[in-house]
């Protein structure tokens, strides 16, 4: 219910941001510019209560953030192996509070801070804001903080792709990296805007992944047994466990290619469209990965993200008319009912039952 409550109070407001503020775009720290910086906060604050005071949602709750936490501020140590900028991102929270409900609250309010000002880029903000929640976003926000506050960054250098200011991108992606390593696979996705992936050869390859998905696990396997810093995964046996097939990834990147294709050659017009085009495709080949390749799908987080830029720019995209606005609000509600259908009956996320902090 009280998901419910965040997701209807945060579209509402979004609306009248959208209507009455999101154009106030000035640097200069005006009356007009503080009243849209006070009603943005506004806005996403029931967002960043429910998700920053939460308690044990997630797996690594307590098993790896809890007891991090504990180890950064009473022992100074770093067993649980945090990235550096993490790591000191943990310790200056523990040193203003050392409770651990601090350090999600900081961390829960700097990556939907960064979803919202990231998609003032988008096409449609208000979809972007009904995709957020429909695609997921936000609730596998609760889960790997340290690799979505990178992926939050990732959406925020939206804005540098788009404009080609590369230096930007290239220094704020690389950074990121302090926070989680994956940010490095970021890097190449750049150049995305300016090549063209042919969908045929990008469902061919997500299909020869599907089907020789055992022989290429065997493959895989193979040669992790001959690298020694990932053998022990093959003596634990616990590489199961790092690879699951992501269903629910692999239906939201088909459901977000379907407008794209609507609209293909719209998208490949300009660098922008030809991006979010092949973030779509890319995003069917790496989620058909994860039935054999471990960690494919924290990957499929990068591509996912970009989800809320892609649909809203396909729709954009479409001739005028009863039909496009069918599809304009078809598509958002689909997206909305399989995440909710998910939550609800196979539990994705594991954001339910929803605890809190007062309440543990």
């Amino acid at each position: 219910m009280i998901y419910f409550f965040v997701i209807v109070y945060t579209i509402i407001m979004a609306y009248v941001y959208n209507r009455n503020y999101i154009w106030r775009k000035t640097k200069r720290l005006t009356t007009s510019k503080l009243s849209k910086i006070a009603f943005f906060m506004v806005m996403i604050l029931p967002a960043v209560l429910v998700s920053g005071l939460r308690y044990g949602i997630s797996v690594d709750y307590t098993k790896i953030y809890e007891r991090g936490f504990a180890q950064i501020t009473f022992s100074r140590s770093n067993t649980v192996g945090f990235e550096i900028g993490f790591y000191y991102l943990v310790k200056i929270c523990g040193y203003v509070i050392d409770q651990p409900w601090f350090m999600f609250l900081v961390i829960s309010l700097i990556i939907i801070v960064l979803f919202f000002i990231s998609i003032e880029e988008s096409s449609n903000y208000l979809m972007s804001v009904v995709l957020l929640f429909g695609v997921g976003l936000y609730f596998d926000s609760f889960n790997g903080i340290r690799q979505y506050l990178v992926v939050a960054i990732f959406m925020y250098a939206f804005r540098f792709i788009k404009s080609g200011n590369w230096k930007k991108y290239f220094i704020i992606m690389s950074l990121s990296a302090f926070l989680h390593t994956s940010a490095l696979f970021t890097l190449p996705i750049y150049f995305l805007s300016k090549a063209k992936i042919n969908k045929i050869y990008a469902i061919i390859v997500a299909v020869f992944f599907n089907v020789f998905s055992k022989k290429l696990y065997h493959i895989v396997v193979s040669i992790m047994m001959i690298i020694p810093r990932y053998n022990e995964y093959i003596v634990r046996n616990t590489l199961k466990n790092q690879i699951s097939f992501s269903l629910s990834g692999m239906v939201m990147a088909l459901m977000a290619l379907v407008p794209c294709l609507l609209v293909e050659r719209k998208m490949n017009e300009n660098a922008e469209g030809r991006l979010l085009y092949n973030m779509v495709l890319l995003g069917v080949i790496i989620a058909s990965c994860t039935s054999f390749l471990p960690l494919a799908e924290r990957i499929l987080y990068y591509t996912k993200s970009y989800i809320v830029f892609a649909v809203p720019y396909a729709c954009c995209c479409l001739p005028k008319g009863r039909n496009s606005a069918i599809i304009k609000i078809l598509i958002p509600m689909m997206f909305s009912g399989l995440t909710m259908a998910g939550m609800l009956l196979y539990n994705w996320y594991a954001v339910l039952p929803y605890v809190s902090i007062f309440s543990r």
